[in-house]
């Protein structure tokens, strides 16, 4: 922690930047709406550390380690990409086609995490008040223990992933906080074996309040995440089927035990370790693209169902995308098309292909099978095929009516 000294204005410049956030957001303002859910994150970790400056004079994210901090939390956020391809828990939609600032947006999205929970964890250990010795637990040789079995249930993990992809957020913890407790680093475990959970509680918390927070701004952001869940595909908040809330307390845990660990290699190899970081993410961000990207925003230019001449005028307006067609000099073929592919971010590549084959309204979509659908637009993952049924059905229904 640096200590600093700041003009107290930055709280409420940064507060009114989070605001203005939303602004832009309802507004549709380009192309700042493309950015939305990394204005709300970043501008609220700038909030919650100066709100940490007033009480304590220092800074703890938002100083000259940052960059650091914000490479090593996207290597550690890469790690679950690449688990990703295996599981198909989540997919990406309305990313930026311009591989450069799509890169850049996996990288201060994800450089987001760490930063996130170590801040809230520290706000809430503030505020908590627990006794300083509660409820002992032990267990002899508990790092052998945790070790093995995050070992052995990561590796069910991978040969099974649609029955044991939850330990997804549970191995990596036992074995860190296992590594951890055996190499002198802070241990969540021998906190607990000495009755001290006021830190444990802290970051429970911590992981829970941004579990909201990313599914609450991901759910109203346009470039975001879907998940595909295997027996959780219905019953969502936002996003998030309702029981995935609980994993981002066990998030929480480990990717504090990381950070702990990280900090220890660091202080061996710190070089080492920020190169091992930036070759991840270089490995990582094209896998990204070929597995768990799905669509991509669509550019006025590509909307190859509108008139020419309107297509113009909205260039003309400065429109970029297609978040700024104005549907009331659309006909209603138009709107059709524009509806469909505008639905969970479908995009202007596979309505083409839908197109081809006289499915050009989500109606029309609402009808087909799972097995047609796959094979139009060439999606073999069937939990993602469903999202899409799923939506043009409940569309459809609502305007039937009951």
């Amino acid at each position: 922690m640096v200590k600093s000294r700041l003009p107290p204005f930055l709280f409420y410049f940064f507060l009114f930047l989070h605001l203005l956030g939303y602004f832009v957001l309802v507004k549709k303002i380009e192309p700042f709406i493309h950015f939305f859910y990394l204005i709300a994150w970043w501008t609220f970790i700038v909030i919650v550390d100066l709100w940490l400056f007033i009480k304590r004079g220092s800074l703890s994210v938002i100083n000259r380690t940052l960059p650091t901090t914000i490479l090593i939390s996207s290597f550690y956020w890469c790690i679950f990409e690449l688990l990703n391809v295996r599981i198909e828990n989540w997919f990406y939609i309305n990313l930026p086609e311009e591989r450069g600032e799509r890169y850049l947006g996996y990288f201060f999205a994800y450089g987001t995490v760490i930063p996130a929970i170590t801040l809230l964890k520290e706000a809430i250990s503030d505020l908590l008040n627990l006794r300083p010795r509660m409820w002992r637990i032990s267990l002899r040789n508990y790092p052998s223990y945790a070790v093995a079995f995050g070992t052995s249930t990561f590796f069910l993990i991978l040969l099974y992933p649609t029955y044991f992809f939850p330990f997804t957020w549970i191995s990596p913890l036992l074995v860190l906080d296992g590594i951890n407790y055996r190499i002198g680093q802070h241990s969540f475990f021998k906190e607990i074996e000495k009755g001290e959970y006021k830190n444990v509680v802290s970051t429970l918390i911590s992981g829970l309040i941004c579990g909201i927070l990313w599914e609450f701004w991901n759910f109203w952001a346009q470039a975001k995440w879907v998940y595909t869940v295997p027996f959780f595909e219905g019953f969502k908040v936002f996003e998030m089927p309702l029981l995935g809330y609980l994993g981002f307390s066990f998030f929480a845990l480990e990717t504090l035990a990381f950070k702990d660990f990280i900090e220890w290699v660091k202080g061996r190899a710190k070089k080492t370790t920020i190169v091992i970081s930036l070759l991840v993410c270089i490995v990582t961000f094209p896998i990204i693209d070929r597995y768990t990207v799905f669509s991509y925003r669509s550019g006025i230019d590509e909307l190859y169902f509108l008139e020419r001449w309107k297509i113009e005028s909205l260039k003309a307006k400065g429109k970029k995308t297609s978040l700024g067609v104005e549907e009331t000099v659309l006909s209603q073929e138009e709107k059709k098309r524009l509806e469909l592919m505008h639905l969970y971010g479908l995009g202007v590549k596979n309505l083409m292909k839908l197109d081809k084959k006289g499915i050009d309204s989500v109606d029309k979509l609402s009808r087909l099978t799972e097995e047609e659908l796959s094979l139009i637009i060439g999606e073999r993952n069937m939990r993602r095929v469903r999202v899409y049924l799923n939506e043009a059905r409940r569309i459809t229904l609502s305007r039937e009516g009951p």
